[in-house]
């Protein structure tokens, strides 16, 4: 648990509130506070090692009884500063040479500061700052500097907005600043934060900070770990608390940040004390709730507390990505020829730690454009961003290299695009520019990704594929479009219905842009079947050759597209249908005799139908 109660022998102290506890020597030193009844200036100390109480005997005049003082160690010495002596306020200054236990007290020089409680001191350098506190009749904001070399106070000119009179607030230093937080301003209760530059004595207050900010409070402490403070309690003025607040000042913003603390916490508290021991443990002793006070002894585990934290910060991070992918930024890649090692080229890109896979399946520079996502599983890359980043740049090699396609190079919904060859395609690749690659939200692959691109058009000319244009899509050929198909009783007059599937067919196969002369020829073969030129057993292929080619129902008159000559069984297609038709030569041939063999063969009159005419 982050919150224990450690077992202490000896004789511990009492209840109390208002007093002070400092860790030198490996041990804590409690001055005074007020036990409920009466104000104490008595000394116990708590050996770390060994979780003991003690009461050590120390010679020379102690300080009279006091709480609402402050204690600062420097060195073997612990300097004692004001506090409240009943119906008395003090400003002396007490020395104990916990070396020696000797109290010493102080004779300064200059203009000391008006007597004072629940001020604030804290050692910048060789000097103590005073700020703060008050008396019965007033409250204060002045600054006050004790150089412990000559024992001088003095009040330096400092400029800037310094914080509105106070009592009950803390400081800390934090580098060369001396920051403040809450307190009560007389009125009413504080949770302002203010900063004191120690090198140019400027007062500034801290506007921005982000997080939970903590309520305002008074009476509660403050303490230094590393570039962050540690607030713990305080009142509020209606009740007292007991939760802890973390400030990160390493920020370019200070956050505020609530932990949730776990184990056996103390009660809501007041003056009491919370002391930063060096083995990361904060130990909290003592103060009130205004109805009782306290002697349990709280340790505080800070550096589980603070694992806890960055884990939730780690953890928030990553819900965010997730919901809001952020787009990878764009790096300049150069051509794989130009890198010595995958090694290098990974490092290029800020994922040296994905070297050892690259290696160990034996990636080589010639094989990078090629990588795929389902090649990045292989190679066991989890990151989100290093896999975007990774398909970013494999995106811009392949435009780098411009390496054609492999032929055997399986087309899966997870291939990236191999080349752009073909300009006329949707699908965009990043160039190799500083800008960065927009990321498509999670739940859509992106696009490079999902569309595999057309092939380069020297792998187009040795497939018996046709090439395929984005404009016009190619529709697959019916099964009735082969002569194979074509209806042959010898009693249909189907010689005219022949050549103008073979003419349909030959167009089909040689041009690309075969929506007008699928439309034309469609229409000439319904109107020939309507003027019963031919029988109507061919009306299956016309409805499958119109569903294809979407054509209007059969119309009564012939499109004036086609030309026809006297001959019926011979059509000339106009120039309009002729300039998209580029027949191969050996199918042009075996064409011709086709047409010559079935001239030869005489119609056969159907009896259930009229002639047809000689000019259809």
């Amino acid at each position: 648990m982050a919150w224990t109660r450690p077992s202490c022998s000896g004789v511990g102290p009492g209840p109390r509130c208002g007093h002070t506890i400092n860790v030198c020597g490996g041990m804590l030193w409690m001055f005074a506070g007020f036990n409920g009844s009466q104000l104490l200036n008595e000394v116990t100390t708590l050996r770390l090692a060994t979780m003991r109480w003690d009461t050590p005997e120390i010679t020379g005049n102690a300080p009279v009884p006091r709480s609402g003082h402050t204690t600062t160690t420097v060195g073997q010495i612990l300097y004692v500063f004001g506090g409240g002596a009943g119906s008395s306020f003090l400003n002396d200054v007490h020395l104990l040479d916990v070396g020696s236990l000797t109290w010493t007290q102080a004779y300064v020089a200059g203009t000391s500061p008006a007597a004072r409680s629940r001020h604030t001191t804290v050692l910048a350098g060789k000097s103590l700052i005073v700020f703060g506190g008050g008396d019965d009749s007033r409250l204060y904001n002045d600054t006050y500097v004790l150089d412990i070399d000559t024992m001088a106070w003095s009040r330096p000119a400092v400029s800037g907005s310094p914080p509105t009179p106070r009592w009950g607030h803390t400081a800390a230093l934090v580098g060369d600043k001396m920051l403040i937080f809450g307190g009560h301003d007389g009125g009413k209760m504080l949770n302002d934060l203010y900063e004191l530059d120690t090198v140019t004595l400027s007062w500034s207050q801290v506007a921005k900070i982000d997080g939970d900010e903590p309520s305002p409070r008074a009476g509660h402490t403050m303490s230094t770990l590393d570039s962050k403070l540690v607030l713990f309690g305080g009142s509020d003025g209606g009740k007292t608390l007991n939760d802890v607040y973390f400030l990160d000042t390493s920020f370019p913003t200070c956050t505020w940040m609530k932990s949730l603390i776990v184990g056996a916490a103390p009660t809501g508290r007041c003056t009491h004390t919370a002391t930063l021991c060096e083995n990361g443990f904060l130990v909290v002793f003592g103060g009130g709730n205004g109805t009782r006070l306290f002697k349990e002894l709280y340790f505080l585990d800070l550096g589980r507390v603070l694992r806890d934290i960055e884990a939730k910060q780690q953890h928030q991070a990553k819900k965010t990505v997730i919901k809001k992918p952020v787009a990878p930024p764009a790096v300049k890649v150069r051509d794989p020829t130009h890198y010595t090692s995958v090694g290098q080229w990974l490092h290029q890109l800020g994922l040296d730690g994905l070297t050892p896979q690259f290696v160990r399946e034996e990636v080589t520079l010639e094989a990078l454009p090629f990588i795929t996502e389902h090649h990045l599983e292989t190679l066991g890359v989890i990151s989100l961003g290093a896999r975007l980043k990774l398909l970013s740049a494999i995106s811009r090699l392949q435009q780098t290299t411009q390496t054609p396609a492999p032929a055997n190079q399986p087309a899966t919904s997870a291939t990236l695009p191999i080349n752009t060859h073909n300009q006329s395609t949707q699908v965009s690749t990043q160039t190799d520019t500083d800008q960065p690659n927009p990321t498509p939200a999670l739940s859509q692959q992106p696009s490079s990704a999902c569309v595999p691109e057309t092939p380069p058009s020297d792998a187009v000319k040795s497939s018996s594929i046709p090439p395929q244009t984005t404009e016009i899509p190619h529709p697959q050929e019916p099964p009735c479009a082969t002569k194979e198909a074509m209806p042959t009783d010898p009693g249909s007059n189907s010689t005219f219905a022949r050549e103008l599937i073979d003419s349909f067919s030959e167009l089909k196969s040689a041009t690309s842009s075969l929506d007008l002369t699928m439309h034309t020829l469609s229409d000439q073969l319904a109107a020939a079947i309507q003027q019963q030129q031919i029988n109507n057993d061919l009306l299956p292929l016309l409805q499958q050759i119109q569903t294809l080619t979407q054509a209007q129902p059969i119309q009564t008159t012939l499109p004036p597209v086609l030309a026809v000559n006297s001959n019926p069984q011979i059509v000339t297609p106009t120039p309009a249908a002729t300039q998209h038709t580029q027949v191969q030569p050996q199918q042009q041939q075996a064409t011709n005799q086709k047409r010559k063999r079935n001239r030869k063969i005489k119609p056969t009159p159907n009896t259930n139908q009229q002639p047809a005419p000689n000019n259809p």
